[in-house]
């Protein structure tokens, strides 16, 4: 007796195409229920990223300033001359000029 072998043809275009739909799907779908957290975490990740480089510049300035505290606590020259510089005081006997620049003469006051 003669057996009819049936063989399957692999359809594998049309089991790829599904696999890739389904993929989109499950993407779709994680991207629906957790899309606006990682849109949070992104956010969060940059302005975490901002507040290092302040966090940086202050550390820096802060450094600046100790060490201006440490030299005006020190030194009664550095004193002077900051009493000198900007509140425009002087010794005994000495005369202070200002000079005033041009530009400042020529703006008239609001």
């Amino acid at each position: 007796m003669n057996r009819v072998r049936f063989t399957r043809v692999s359809a594998g275009g049309r089991s790829r195409r599904k696999v890739w739909v389904v993929a989109a799907i499950v993407a779709c779908a994680l991207a629906w229920v957790w899309g606006p957290d990682l849109w949070k975490v992104f956010e969060l990740w940059r302005e975490d990223r901002s507040l290092g480089a302040r966090v940086q510049a202050l550390e820096r300035e802060n450094a600046e300033l100790a060490r201006r505290i440490q030299e005006l606590e020190e030194d009664p020259e550095a004193v002077e001359r900051e009493a000198r510089k900007k509140l425009g005081l002087s010794q005994t006997g000495e005369i202070v000029y200002k000079v005033i620049e041009e530009d400042s003469l020529n703006q008239t006051p609001r």
